[in-house]
This record gives structure tokens, sequence and C-alpha cells, in this order.
């Protein structure tokens, strides 16, 4: 039929780059997917070459190694998430605002962090024994570009406090970022700890040690509110 013929040519139009384009952009989505619900350890590359509509010569071809794939799902999406991401800082008009950013608490469900966690613990083993140096160095310009992110969340949180933030911003960020992951690694054994509340105080503390005498930031923050 006419139609028929149509589509024909549109896929004739197709040149040979555009359709691996294609199939890297259908293996990105369907690793997203299966990451999300299984977790980098448990994913395999067979259920996302199936869920992409491909073989696993192709995922292999693209992406080298699970982990590679991985590395590149998180590439992919980076741009959009940092443009949000410094959009809710800029957006934030309280120390409050900030601090639920800072914990995540109201984008992901802690068991969601967890796992999130796990998956990075993973990938950080993979490349721990892995001889790849090209995977390393794009791991580390993404946990760079994160620091860099959370410190100016950080640096925010303190300028409106009217506060002189205690160490450099990044490395504040640094050490905010190994506690959280600390204590959701604690919780995978003890689930019924408060990871907000521990957080808020250690948060809380740290920052207010800048100044001797200082009263809690929490403390600040419900007197600026009010």
């Amino acid at each position: 039929s006419g139609l028929c013929e149509v589509c024909r040519v549109a896929v004739a139009c197709i040149t040979p780059s555009e359709r691996r384009d294609r199939k890297r952009c259908n293996v990105l989505a369907a690793a997203l997917g299966v990451c999300r619900g299984e977790g980098l350890p448990r994913a395999t590359i067979e259920e996302i070459a199936e869920l992409a509509g491909c073989t696993r010569g192709t995922v292999y071809r693209h992406f080298g190694t699970k982990e590679g794939l991985f590395v590149a799902v998180l590439e992919h999406h980076a741009d959009a998430q940092i443009h949000a991401f410094r959009a809710q800082i800029s957006a934030a008009r309280s120390y409050r605002a900030l601090l639920k950013l800072l914990l995540a608490t109201e984008a992901m469900t802690v068991e969601r962090q967890i796992a999130w966690v796990l998956d990075w613990a993973a990938l950080y083993d993979a490349l721990r024994t892995a001889k790849n140096d090209d995977l390393r160095r794009r791991v580390t310009a993404l946990q760079e570009q994160l620091e860099i992110e959370y410190g100016s969340l950080v640096e925010r949180m303190c300028t409106l406090q009217g506060m002189e933030p205690p160490l450099p911003p990044r490395q504040l960020a640094v050490l905010i970022m190994a506690l959280r992951e600390g204590l959701l690694l604690r919780a995978t054994v003890m689930p019924a700890a408060n990871i907000e509340r521990e957080m808020t105080n250690a948060i809380d503390a740290l920052l207010s040690s800048g100044s001797i005498g200082a009263a809690p930031v929490s403390a600040l923050s419900r007197a600026a509110n009010r």
C-alpha cells in the first residue's frame, strides 16, 4: 500500500549513524529502567538487551561492560539533572528548603537512596579491580561534578544563615555526602534508624562549628521562619 511504501522510504532514509544512535538511546533507556528496578548488582546485560530489542553483542559493542553502560546512563542524564538541581538551589528561600534538597527526602524514598548508594558501591568495587583508566576517569569526573554542585548548595545554606562556612564548601559537601552514604548503608541492617534526624543533627553541628558559641543552625532556621 501507499502507507507501507512511505514507511519503507522513511526507514531507508535513516543513515547508519542515526541507526546506531537510536540503538544506543534504546539501550540507555532500558538500562535505566532495569537498574532502577533491580539495582546495578542484579541487573544483567541479557535483560537490558531484551528490553531494548537488541542483542547482547550490540550492548557490549556500544558500552563494553555493564559498568560502562551504567556510567553512560549517568552521563546521559547528568546535564539535565544538574540544570534542575541548580534551579532548585536558586529557587530555595530558606535553610530548611535547602536542607530537604540536600537530604533528598522529597526526591527519593530512603529505600531508593539505599539502592542508589549500593549501586555506586558496586561500581566502585568493579573499578577497583578493573584495568580501565577511561572508565575511572569518567567516574571521577561525575563524582567531582557532584561534589561541586553539593558544595554550591552548602555554601548557599551558610549564606542564608549569615555564617562563614567552617571549611571550603566542597570539602563540607564531601563530608556530608560521606556521612549520608554511611548512614544509608547502616540502615540496611538498622532499618529503624531515623536517617533524616541524624543527618540534620550532624549537618547542624558541622555548619555551626565555624563560630564559637554559635546556636545550632536548626534553631536559627526555626527563628528565621517564625
